[in-house]
């Protein structure tokens, strides 16, 4: 194979925990400027406060069980590398459709919101060439890069924080107790129920912090702490927003506003109040840090899905500022055919219900890597296990079966998209981890190896073939019957044509990434010929117990989980397999080309010692 090109940009570090908080706030702080006030229509105030109470708990409880994935699994696939991780490919499609349809259309949502803000300052400007413009105008932003983009989500969410407050100062001494109970609802369960899609989009999308992991300086303790603070600016803000405007005039003025906030402040201060026309003028700033989040969450997703192969992988690619280019294009003009065909409640409830689903699936999988990998390095570990998650769990159930009851024809919507892509994605046998692009050729998953080592910044150096059957046997590794194997063991004609192409991964000093996006590093040429090195190991193999020779080739975060090759008694052939101790072999494949198929097409999984994983062998 050819000397690869040079290798495509990485995804930057750069983000800190203040970054994350204003990424988490920024996210979902245009939650409070509109949205959530279809919630009275529905239940009233006190039925909605009702509402808002039990999905503030409901994201207590999620975030701190969403934050261990975070934590354990940093990448920017997020929900989508975690129901991977635990369930397979299937599980992935899901958990991925999911967060897309959240991502995808909650900015159409914010970006109406924006155009009709700015028809109530100047009515002259139309409201959806206004929204479109903005959506147009966010992208070109988020294409400058995440450094950039993260010091612009930085200063807009200082700014709507500081706006946010401004308004609960100006109306609190306005709020009378008699108008938040004035033209009651009757407080039954129907109503509150079919108020929580409005009350979750007080904080939906704050999981979207997620998806830039991969871009988090020491995501480990970055993580958590921007979670923390982000939530509880967000559960103070709902409140505070949700108690005092509702008490403020009659609130059913309110209801089915999409700029309640400007609207509430007239009834406070009077129609011509100048404060009314400023704060929607800076209130801007909220549905701009909103709409800039979720474009960076949205573009992401995409290109983790790309990348993992289950979109096109043309939008796994990077422009040189580090962006995913062709994700956040994609997903904008995704956003701006949402813009011309829906309204604000209809978008919402899509956005929701895929945010639920996505919820219910992350739960899912922890419960499951739990279960399967015990031992996955939790750097957060959530508080209260198994409590915390039954709880967040058993409130995602019963929101999104109310969601569901409420609102048929988009939940069909929704499921028959969902049905379309498993349709799709079975019908090109990827439910079984094959990829349809290459077959079991290896000179073919050379190359589909190659491509995907180039998008992750990974660098490689190939070597001649002089140079790699000079270790016609690795000194390191002993055989158990010496006299009938000798002391070494010979480089099967599959390694020596990979190392040829690849001579694993050799990273320059310079380079900090050494192993890939899953975690996993192969080993270069001279490392496996070094005398003493620890890859090299002895291990018995209870399928053939009285030799065994094992070159471990690669590794998963310097842990227990070790693949090499044992060759075959007879000599003709091999197995690859896990090393998971000293007296432990699992057989994966008997092929080389088809254990990179499954390393390219869902690396998550190989790591998953405890959850037996279907891999075709080839004898």
């Amino acid at each position: 194979m050819p000397p690869p090109a040079p290798a495509a940009p990485g995804l930057q570090k750069a983000l800190t925990p203040l970054h994350l908080w204003a990424l988490a706030v920024g996210l979902v702080i245009s939650g409070e400027y509109f949205g959530w006030n279809y919630g009275w229509a529905a239940a009233g105030p006190v039925g909605f406060l009702v509402a808002t109470g039990l999905v503030t708990v409901l994201y207590v409880a999620f975030i701190f069980s969403f934050t261990e994935l975070t934590t354990a699994l940093p990448q920017a696939g997020g929900p989508f590398v975690y129901a991977q991780a635990a369930f397979g490919p299937v599980g992935g499609v899901v958990a991925g459709y999911a967060t897309l349809v959240e991502f995808l259309f909650t900015p159409p949502a914010i970006a109406f919101a924006l155009g009709s803000y700015a028809h109530f300052l100047v009515p002259a400007l139309p409201v959806l060439a206004t929204a479109l413009a903005c959506y147009a105008a966010f992208t070109l932003i988020n294409l400058l890069g995440i450094r950039e983009s993260a010091t612009f989500s930085l200063v807009v969410t200082g700014l709507a924080v500081a706006e946010l407050l401004l308004y609960l100062g100006l109306v609190a001494p306005h709020f009378r107790a008699a108008n938040f109970l004035a033209h009651p609802v009757p407080l039954r369960a129907g109503g509150v129920l079919a108020a929580l899609p409005f009350a979750i989009w007080f904080y939906l999308a704050i999981e979207g912090v997620a998806m830039v992991a991969e871009e988090v300086r020491d995501p480990w303790r970055t993580i958590p702490r921007g979670y923390g603070y982000g939530l509880g600016t967000l559960v103070a803000l709902a409140l505070g927003v949700a108690v005092l405007t509702a008490g403020l005039g009659d609130w059913r003025q309110l209801a089915r506003l999409d700029y309640p906030l400007p609207a509430a402040l007239g009834l406070a201060l009077g129609p011509g109040s100048r404060w009314a026309r400023f704060f929607a003028s800076i209130g801007l700033f909220g549905l701009v840090a909103s709409l800039h989040g979720t474009i960076i969450g949205y573009s992401r997703q995409v290109f983790a899905l790309a990348r993992a192969g289950y979109l096109p992988g043309f939008l796994a690619r990077l422009n040189g500022r580090q962006t995913p280019h062709w994700a956040l294009l994609a997903g904008a003009a995704v956003g701006g055919a949402a813009l011309l065909t829906g309204t604000t409640d209809q978008v919402i409830v899509l956005a929701v219900l895929g945010a639920l689903v996505m919820y219910v699936a992350s739960l899912a999988s922890l419960f499951a890597l739990r279960r399967r990998q015990p031992d996955l390095v939790r750097p957060f570990a959530v508080p209260g296990y198994p409590a915390v998650p039954l709880l967040a769990l058993a409130l995602c159930l019963l929101s999104l079966g109310a969601l569901v009851y409420f609102n048929p024809v988009l939940s069909g919507v929704f499921l028959a998209g969902l049905g379309a892509v498993l349709a799709l994605f079975r019908g090109l046998g990827r439910h079984r981890g094959g990829n349809p692009r290459f077959n079991t050729d290896l000179s073919e998953a050379l190359g589909a190896l190659a491509q995907f080592w180039q998008r992750q910044s990974i660098v490689f150096q190939p070597l001649p073939l002089s140079a790699v059957q000079s270790l016609a046997c690795l000194p390191a590794v002993a055989c158990h019957d010496d006299n009938a194997r000798g002391n070494g063991a010979t480089l099967p004609p599959d390694f020596v044509q990979f190392y040829c192409a690849t001579n694993g991964m050799v990273t320059p000093a310079s380079n900090t990434i050494g192993v890939d996006a899953n975690g996993f590093y192969f080993l270069s040429l001279p490392e496996l010929r070094s005398d003493g090195k620890e890859w090299l190991v002895i291990s018995n193999d209870a399928a053939s117990s009285e030799w065994a020779c094992v070159t471990v080739f690669v590794d998963y975060r310097e842990t227990s989980w070790r693949y090499g090759f044992i060759p075959d008694a007879n000599g003709n052939g091999y197995r690859i397999g896990i090393v998971a101790s000293g007296n432990e072999f699992k057989i994966i494949s008997t092929s080389l080309a088809k254990f990179l198929r499954l390393y390219v097409q869902n690396a998550a999984v190989l790591y998953d010692w405890h959850n037996p994983f279907a891999v075709q062998t080839e004898k």
